[in-house]
């Protein structure tokens, strides 16, 4: 479940009601150290349990005009791509293999792939699907068995880049397991800003530890539940 800066902020100046009451601190100052949290919570996502954060990337419909394919597809800038898919008009989908420019020639010819480079920085990167007749695209009337440019479709997933959040109503960028840190790091920032008495350290930390746990724990499952899934599919 998605969580916006409203609701942290609100959370934790509950919390340090009335100290916050004695002197105000702008919105502006408040988003602004929650978005600097948020990154740090978000980064160690990316890093131990990349799949809490994954998003759905818009879906590539291949042109039939080959020539368009042969100059790739835009992605988005994003820390990482995961999980790309080939979809056919039937509806059937299979993996699609990201390979290096290397690699290319040595993909089996019914074996969907793709080659993604990198454009200039913050521009994201092309993805480059590999022609399945090894002729870079530069044949138009020979049939292919994939990438056929007749509604046929590129899924996938990424691992956007964090943006600094700019107002109250931004989402947040971190998983939910991140909150009650959130909270509690917000929350030393008031009090420290107003000059009270802050929580104790042991509790930040603690929170913070937790949160790596759940986050080890979540991979262990979707690697485990992966291994499951593929093994009933016959592929181990």
């Amino acid at each position: 479940m998605s969580m916006t800066a409203s609701e942290i902020l609100e959370a934790a100046e509950l919390r340090a009601y009335p100290s916050l009451t004695l002197q105000k601190i702008s919105d502006k100052l408040m988003v602004s150290r929650l978005s600097e949290l948020d990154r740090r919570a978000y980064m160690l996502a990316t890093q131990l349990a990349p799949e809490k954060v994954l998003r759905q990337g818009t879906v590539v419909t291949l042109d039939s005009d080959y020539s368009k394919t042969q100059k790739g597809y835009s992605l988005p800038d994003a820390v990482r791509y995961l999980d790309f898919f080939y979809q056919d008009t039937d509806n059937n989908i299979r993996d699609l293999r990201i390979v290096t420019s290397g690699e290319q020639y040595t993909v089996q010819s019914g074996q969907p792939a793709g080659i993604i480079k990198a454009q200039d920085y913050g521009s994201g990167a092309r993805l480059f699907p590999v022609d399945p007749i090894g002729k870079n695209w530069e044949e138009s009337n020979t049939t292919r068995g994939h990438f056929k440019g007749d509604g046929d479709q590129i899924l996938w997933r990424y691992v956007p880049k964090h943006q600094p959040l700019s107002s109250k109503e931004d989402t947040l960028y971190s998983p939910d397991e991140a909150r009650s840190w959130l909270e509690e790091s917000l929350l030393e920032f008031i009090l420290y800003s107003v000059k009270q008495p802050l929580q104790s350290r042991d509790t930040l930390q603690d929170l913070w530890r937790q949160y790596m746990w759940d986050l080890y724990n979540f991979s262990q499952l979707e690697t485990n539940w992966s291994g499951w899934r593929h093994s009933q599919d016959g592929d181990t």
